[in-house]
Formats: structure tokens, sequence, C-alpha cells
């Protein structure tokens, strides 16, 4: 990979974190507007219905983030060996045999969860037929040519675990699996901010923000931001070179 594609990937970050940044102030500005105006009640349903986009914020730069991480390590067009488990394990799962792989072992595995409760032990009656094998033997070989070629050309943000919040246990497997150090970034409050989030979104509109907790919430996040892009500058350079250095 060039020095210049490197490069990109940070235009790509800043750009990422400054729409995050324009899209909290533009959040702000309405909710001081609101406030000045002496019309409370609308100031205080603005700060409740608020928190769903204040936290999509975080989750669209997170998400950005974390494609730009998964576009850097592709653009390396090393094997797939040469990548860690978890990478290769991401790009795994969207290859089509794969896919299949799993739907057939899904087919010929029959759990008996009633002799598993009640023995604490999961019996498996296997239902192993000759095409199972022959699917089987099939997808070693895949694998096999999986690992000794370049990671496919996907959309990498499919590939980002966000599963239904990005909450700290979200934050922890998707910077684990990439090999980015997350220890400067404060997660303590980002279950309440989640937590917040969900509730309005099944309507429970009995939040009640006041200013300074609305004000401290959005610096939260802003904060947030701001330690997971030096994080990920640091890793992008830590990436940087180890790929270009010279032989």
């Amino acid at each position: 990979m060039r020095i210049t594609d490197f490069e990109d990937f940070r235009v790509q970050l800043r750009k990422t974190k400054s729409e995050s940044f324009d899209f909290l102030n533009s959040i702000k500005s309405i909710e001081q507007f609101l406030t000045g105006s002496q019309e409370q009640d609308k100031s205080s349903m603005f700060r409740t219905i608020a928190v769903p986009m204040i936290y999509s914020s975080w989750e669209g730069f997170f998400t950005e983030t974390i494609s730009v991480c998964l576009n850097t390590l592709k653009q390396l067009d090393k094997e797939a060996l040469k990548y860690s488990p978890e990478i290769r394990a991401l790009w795994l799962q969207k290859e089509p045999f794969f896919s299949r792989y799993t739907d057939m072992i899904r087919n010929i595995y029959d759990i008996d969860y009633h002799r598993g409760v009640v023995h604490d032990n999961g019996q498996f009656k296997k239902k192993v037929t000759k095409g199972a094998f022959k699917l089987t033997s099939s997808v070693i070989q895949d694998i096999d040519r999986f690992n000794q070629s370049v990671l496919s050309d996907c959309d990498v943000s499919e590939l980002v675990m966000t599963f239904s919040n990005v909450n700290e246990s979200v934050v922890k497997t998707n910077l684990e699996a990439i090999g980015l150090d997350y220890s400067s970034l404060d997660l303590s409050q980002l279950g309440e901010v989640v937590g917040m989030r969900n509730s309005l979104g099944h309507g429970e509109f009995r939040v009640n923000l006041q200013p300074r907790k609305f004000n401290s919430l959005i610096m939260y996040i802003e904060n947030l931001i701001e330690a997971l892009h030096e994080a990920t500058l640091k890793w992008l350079e830590d990436i940087e070179d180890e790929n270009t250095a010279p032989m």
C-alpha cells in the first residue's frame, strides 16, 4: 500500500469526526434557541427527543470509523492467513461457501434441548450423511483457498459488529478484533446513553433531561468520539509503520 493511501484514510477519519461534531453542534444550537425563547415545554421536550439523535451521532461515527479501519486492513493486500483469526472470521462470514456450510450444520445437527436442560449436558443427534461428509471436505478445501487469497472486496461496513446497540461490549468486541487499544476511552457512561435511547425508542417519554444533564450528555459523547478518533489515528500510524518500513 502506498503512503498516500494512509493519508486518504486519515482524511476519511477526520471527515467522519467533523460530521459528527457538526451534527452535535446543531443539536446544541437548537436547544439553546428553545431555552432562550422562554418556551420551556418545547425546550424540555426537545432535550428528550434529542437523546436518540445524540446517540446516533456516536453510532454513526463508530460504524464509519471501524469501516475505515477494516478497509485499511483489506487494502494491505496480504494473504488472509497473515491476518489475525478475528479478522479472518469477519471476512469468512461473508464467503458464500461458508454460509452454505453453516446452513448445512444447522440442518444436520439437532440439539435435544429437553435432555440438555434436565442433565445440564446438551445431547447431539448426529445425522451425518455421505453428502454432509463431502460438503465438509469441500469446505475445508475452500477455507484453505481462502487463507491463501487476499481478503475479498466486500462492503466493509457490513462487517462492523453493531448488533442492536453500540454499547461498551460492542465497542470492545470490535476494537479487540482489529487490535485497537481502547484503554484511553471512557466507556463508563455509554450504557446510560444507550439505555435512555432504548427507553425512548420503546415509547417511554418520561425521561426528563435538565439543561445541565443534557449538556453533560453531549459533552460525554463528544469526548468519547474525540478519544476514539485519536486512538484510531494511532492505530493507523502503527499499521503504516509496519507496512511501509524499508525491507
